[in-house]
């Protein structure tokens, strides 16, 4: 029931991330999909979980462990969540 209750709002905050993540970082897009992980399924709020790359695949695994990597992808993070309260925000 929780995960009904936030579905739309965790798939808008995914996406929001993922478009980061394509645009900005230029990464693959693998799309947003929908799982039924346990450890979303009661939290009483919008939830993702974000895969942001494999570390086994060498060039993602250097990406990922790099200075510039982390920041871009934090960044991307960041910039989602704050389009995210943005656009949610009752005025």
């Amino acid at each position: 029931m929780f995960k009904n209750i936030y579905r739309d709002k965790s798939l808008k905050l995914a996406r929001l991330i993922q478009n980061n993540y394509t645009r900005d970082n230029k990464r693959f897009d693998r799309g947003v999909k929908e799982q039924g992980i346990l450890i979303l399924q009661r939290c009483g709020q919008p939830a993702v979980l974000t895969e942001i790359g494999f570390i086994s695949n060498p060039a993602e695994e250097d990406y990922i462990n790099s200075a510039r990597g982390q920041s871009e992808i934090v960044n991307a993070i960041f910039k989602a969540v704050k389009t995210y309260k943005k656009e949610t925000e009752i005025n």
